[in-house]
């Protein structure tokens, strides 16, 4: 929101008209089958929203001609535009930190440790393994395949 120069009061209000709107439709949505299709909706939903805050309650900006609302608009419609692109990428980010913290907890500390400097961080196997004083396959297996051992929480397998 901040891209589209809205008050943090006003964005509040927009966020909170997306989320009726979704609560309100969210027995109509019909998944495409294509990764991201919830997304996409709910992105379609914001635009709308966008769209309509600035018809009704910013008209001088569009009188002074120096409103490029439409333009950003019209690229986050795009799905191939940049910002849409980044778009994804922040909503991306924002699910898996959300997800990370959910199963933290379910790990044990090395367990985790390993896990989220190799696989998050992208830090070296080999250098974690070694400054966590593990070998490197066992470090590596663990990332890669914990046992039920490691999960402080019973295998649903």
């Amino acid at each position: 929101m901040r891209k589209y120069d809205v008050q943090e009061t006003d964005a509040a209000d927009l966020v909170q008209d997306v989320l009726l709107a979704v609560s309100k439709d969210v027995a109509r949505f019909e998944h495409q089958g294509y990764p991201g299709a919830f997304r996409g909706w709910v992105k379609g939903i914001l635009i709308n929203r966008l769209r309509n805050f600035w018809r009704v309650r910013d008209r001088r900006r569009e009188a002074r001609g120096d409103s490029n609302i439409e333009e950003w608009l019209a690229e986050l419609e795009n799905p191939n535009s940049e910002f849409s692109h980044l778009w994804n990428e922040e909503h991306d980010r924002y699910v898996m930190r959300h997800l990370l913290e959910l199963v933290k907890p379910h790990f044990a500390p090395n367990t985790w440790t390993a896990f989220y400097r190799v696989a998050v961080k992208g830090e070296r196997p080999r250098v974690v393994a070694s400054e966590m004083q593990v070998s490197p396959n066992s470090c590596i297996a663990t990332i890669t395949f914990p046992s039920p051992r490691q999960l402080e929480f019973p295998c649903m397998c």
